[in-house]
């Protein structure tokens, strides 16, 4: 039997209106493959900072293994994210479709034109381009990036005070805090550097590859934070 990692489904739907928010929503879910009880959940997390699966089942009429499927749908789609124990949407629907909807789709096409391209009695390799997207929008994702982590550096801050409250090891927690601030700092400067490349666009390629190099060090040095943020459950 084949195994499944990852499905999509892309349709093309008309839509009666521009008028109503939500019905725009779902028909731009729809339209990828969502269905309605998935856009229920959807716009349920939307409307909410973060979610446990508790608060979830609460509104929900789903078992925990009926709604982890869900869920893990969402996430596969790039349309959610796990925090811990809990779901969140992050980010507006348009930014989750263009940066994780669509780069899914396209590795997976790529790396099936890939494997045919090895079986091909040319075998000439063969290229997708799904989306090309220019130097200047490379930067403006970034800077959205940028963005994204402070809010979350910010949710974690607030965690690590939750847990000085409850009596964890305060010099544990202090120690952890200060490299919180640490990056919190760091980004600032990243996102200080990224603002004066806009300004400069057309003199600074170099100089946002350069940048974009420090942040993917700066992600790692977050990641491993988060790491040891997590032991305390």
């Amino acid at each position: 039997d084949e195994k499944i990692l990852a499905e999509w489904k892309i349709r093309r739907i008309a839509l009666h209106s521009r008028d109503n928010a939500e019905e725009v929503l779902r028909w731009a879910l729809s339209s990828i493959g969502i269905d309605e009880e998935l856009q229920d959940i959807y716009l349920f997390l939307r409307g909410r900072e973060i979610s446990t699966l508790n608060d979830i089942r609460e509104r929900f009429n789903y078992s925990e293994d009926e709604l982890i499927e869900k869920l893990d749908i969402l996430y596969t789609n790039g349309l959610i994210e796990k925090i811990g124990r809990g779901y969140s949407v992050k980010e507006d629907l348009s930014q989750a479709i263009r940066d994780k909807f669509i780069p899914r789709i396209q590795s997976t096409l790529e790396n099936v034109l890939n494997i045919l391209s090895g079986t091909s009695r040319e075998e000439k390799p063969i290229s997708l381009h799904l989306l090309k997207i220019p130097f200047r929008e490379d930067l403006h994702k970034l800077i959205r990036e940028f963005d994204r982590i402070k809010n979350r550096l910010d949710q974690f801050k607030i965690y690590l005070d939750g847990l000085k409250r409850k009596g964890y090891d305060r010099d544990i927690l202090d120690d952890l805090s200060d490299r919180l601030d640490e990056l919190y700092d760091e980004l600032d400067e990243l996102r200080d550097r990224a603002d004066e490349i806009k300004d400069n666009i057309e003199d600074i390629r170099d100089n946002f590859f350069n940048l974009r190099n420090s942040f993917k060090e700066f992600t790692n040095n977050f990641k491993e934070l988060i790491e040891e943020i997590s032991r305390f459950k």
